[in-house]
């Protein structure tokens, strides 16, 4: 009898073990491929409305420019690098990279310079501001100067008026920035160049 019985008991835990296995082998299955991983969203581009970043000269270096406007031989310290545009009576100069992180400087010869301090402030004041800070007024050898510059430092000016060689001259340096842009960089020391620029002017 016990003999009879233990083929039995051979294939009954035989088949046990087979089932454990399958089931180990289920649990363990994966259920499906995992997921690819997300992609990075790309930066923001910034914008690029306005390109023109201003640019700070207040230390740029001088050198001695003669020219010409009619009927006026002159000289002038210029910034070095500067780009040359004479049309009719006057001579202008800008910075090689554009005229709006910049400032322009120009020369030209006038037919009715003021004639004392106060109608040289009016006319250095002509601009649609009537906010302007008046930074220099003063007398010069042969006539004078003056400096302007809004509030918030996105514009100044500065205007010498001189006679030279029997003729007079107006030296302005001006440079105007946006709202967006922001203020001129080193506003004060921008405008002691403009002035140390346009006192230089000179007959030769």
């Amino acid at each position: 009898m016990l003999r009879s019985l233990r083929p039995l008991l051979f294939v009954a835990l035989t088949l046990g073990a087979c089932g454990d296995k399958r089931d180990d082998a289920s649990a363990t299955k994966p259920t499906g491929a995992a997921p690819p991983p997300t992609a990075a969203k790309p930066a923001a581009t910034p914008p690029t409305d306005d390109p023109f970043t201003p640019r700070d000269v207040s230390g740029a270096t001088l050198a001695k420019v003669e020219d010409t406007v009619p009927g006026v031989a002159f000289a002038i310290e210029l910034p070095t690098g500067l780009v040359r545009e004479a049309k009719d009576a006057y001579v202008n100069w800008t910075w090689p990279d554009g005229t709006f992180n910049a400032p322009s400087i120009t020369v030209m010869a006038i037919e009715l310079p003021p004639t004392d301090l106060a109608a040289a402030v009016t006319s250095a004041k002509r601009t649609s501001d009537p906010e302007l800070v008046v930074a220099t007024q003063r007398e010069v050898d042969g006539g004078f100067l003056v400096s302007v510059h809004t509030p918030d430092d996105r514009y100044l000016s500065t205007k010498l008026h001189r006679t030279v060689g029997g003729k007079a001259l107006e030296c302005s340096v001006v440079h105007r920035t946006t709202a967006k842009q922001g203020p001129i960089p080193a506003r004060a020391a921008t405008t002691a160049l403009a002035e140390k620029i346009c006192t230089s002017l000179a007959g030769r």
